[in-house]
């Protein structure tokens, strides 16, 4: 008997420029707790038991990542 299991990835979009909230630096890179909000998505991702891998989406122009 064949067991099927299914892959878990997380895509965690981070190519925003923050425009719409106002301010110089993209929501991605605000500070939250001490730490960029885009730590605090991908380290859940590394909470997860299921998660295998995580993908993130970032501008051309991104030069903080």
């Amino acid at each position: 008997m064949r067991t099927h299991t299914s892959r878990c990835f997380a895509i965690v979009p981070a190519a925003g420029s923050g425009s719409r909230k106002g301010g110089e630096e993209p929501k991605q890179y605000l500070s939250l707790l001490g730490q960029p909000l885009s730590r605090h998505s991908r380290g859940a991702r590394g909470a997860s038991q299921v998660m295998e891998r995580d993908n993130v989406g970032l501008s051309v122009s991104d030069g903080e990542w």
